[in-house]
C-alpha cells in the first residue's frame, strides 16, 4: 500500500472497519484524517465507529467533532452515543433532541438502517444499544 495515497488508505481503512477489523481500519483511517489537508466526512465517521468498537470513546468523540456540521441522522446518532459515553451531557441532550425531532427511516428503525447498510453485527448491536442508553426512542411513522 502506498502510504502517501491517503484516499486509498482511507478507503481501505473504511473497508476494514466495516469488515469488523476495527483496530486495523482505525489505524489507517486515523493516518488519513490526521495527514490530509482535506478529508471526506465518511473517513471520520468510519474512524469514530472503529474507535467506538475499540472502546476509545473519548478519542472517537474528538474526531466526531470534526464532522459536527453533518446533519444526517446516523452521524448525529454516532455523536449522541459518544457524547453520552464520555459524559458530555449538554451535548448529548442537544443531539438527542435533534434526533428525536426527525421522522426519517433512520429514526423510525435504526437497527434496520444499520442492517441494510451492511454494518457488522457487533457494530450494529453497539450502536443500537448506545442509542438506547442515550435515551433515544424510535420515532413512530406519520400517517
Amino acid at each position: 500500500m502506498n502510504p502517501y495515497n491517503l484516499d486509498f488508505t482511507a478507503s481501505y481503512g473504511y473497508a476494514l472497519v466495516y469488515a469488523g477489523r476495527y483496530g486495523e481500519g482505525s489505524k489507517l483511517l486515523k493516518r488519513a484524517v490526521d495527514n490530509a489537508g482535506q478529508f471526506q466526512s465518511w473517513w471520520v465517521y468510519g474512524l469514530a465507529c472503529g474507535l467506538l468498537m475499540e472502546k476509545r470513546p473519548e478519542e472517537a468523540f474528538a474526531y466526531s467533532e470534526l464532522v459536527r456540521s453533518r446533519s444526517t441522522s446516523h452521524y448525529i446518532a454516532l455523536r449522541l452515543i459518544l457524547a453520552n459515553q464520555t459524559g458530555k451531557s449538554d451535548v448529548a441532550r442537544q443531539l438527542l433532541d435533534e434526533l428525536q425531532s426527525r421522522n426519517t427511516s433512520f429514526t423510525r428503525d435504526p437497527d434496520a438502517f444499520y442492517v441494510k447498510a451492511k454494518y457488522p453485527a457487533d457494530l450494529t448491536k453497539s450502536l443500537v444499544q448506545g442509542l438506547a442508553k442515550a435515551g433515544f426512542v424510535k420515532v413512530p411513522p406519520t400517517e
